[in-house]
């Protein structure tokens, strides 16, 4: 992968590793995702779903929406290059999803 797991997101303040977001553009419009990386000027985004960690998504930080939960745990374990499972990710995106009622696909 061309992207760094720790990568430094400076460019794009309101992003963080760890936080979830939400697609507004493109074929995955309205899906939510964790963010895992940063690739210049971009987000990288997983969901554990259909798109895995280890695919995981180049996204113009343009067409994302940021929420104000940042899974504390899986940002330290990415920031110090631990590998994060998709199961792990799908976690986090699901606990998102139950605690906004059902939000995002």
């Amino acid at each position: 992968m061309s992207w760094k797991s720790g990568g430094k997101l400076s460019s794009m303040p309101r992003f963080r590793i760890g936080q979830i977001v939400t697609s507004r553009a493109g074929r995955d419009a309205g899906r939510t995702f964790v963010v895992v990386g940063a690739d210049g000027d971009a987000v990288v985004v997983a969901d554990g779903d259909l798109r895995k960690v280890e695919n995981a998504k180049r996204k113009n930080a343009k067409h994302l929406v940021a929420h104000d939960w940042v899974e504390p745990g899986l940002e330290s374990r990415i920031m110090s290059g631990e590998k994060v499972t998709n199961a792990e990710i799908r976690r986090v995106v699901e606990a998102w999803r139950s605690r906004t009622a059902g939000g995002g696909r």
